[in-house]
């Protein structure tokens, strides 16, 4: 199990989201992209979430998992990001999920909100 996953696990268990944004933000991920653009920018797939009216950005820390996405749409790049950089391009609508070889975890909106709202706290704390 690699560190990302365990982190989800335990946050899961604990009920406790926190201890795992260290881990996401630190990690290295593949993301999903339609295509590469030729201004080097990605157009991001962007996948319906579990919760209606919500979009995912798809990611995972191996770009195998994310093979058979692939093999339907020939087109599709998997670019590297780390986790830092995923949480600067996800917009008001979007969540993350995080793909792994025996399934995979939605990092909701709201979770999303909370990390940005402690990041802003934290940030304003240190100042």
């Amino acid at each position: 199990m690699s560190e990302l996953q365990n982190a989800i696990k335990q946050s899961i268990e604990e009920g406790d989201i926190d201890l795992m944004l260290p881990v996401l933000l630190e990690s290295t991920l593949f993301m999903v992209c339609d295509k590469e653009m030729e201004d080097g920018e990605q157009d991001i797939m962007l996948t319906p979430s579990q919760d209606p009216g919500q979009l995912c950005i798809t990611v995972a820390e191996d770009a195998g998992i994310l093979a058979p996405i692939k093999t339907n749409n020939p087109d599709f790049v998997f670019v590297e990001i780390k986790g830092d950089e995923l949480l600067g391009l996800v917009r008001d609508e979007l969540e993350i999920m995080v793909l792994f070889d025996d399934g995979g975890y939605c990092i909701s909106r709201d979770q999303i909100e909370w990390w940005y709202s402690e990041m802003h706290m934290d940030a304003e704390g240190s100042a």
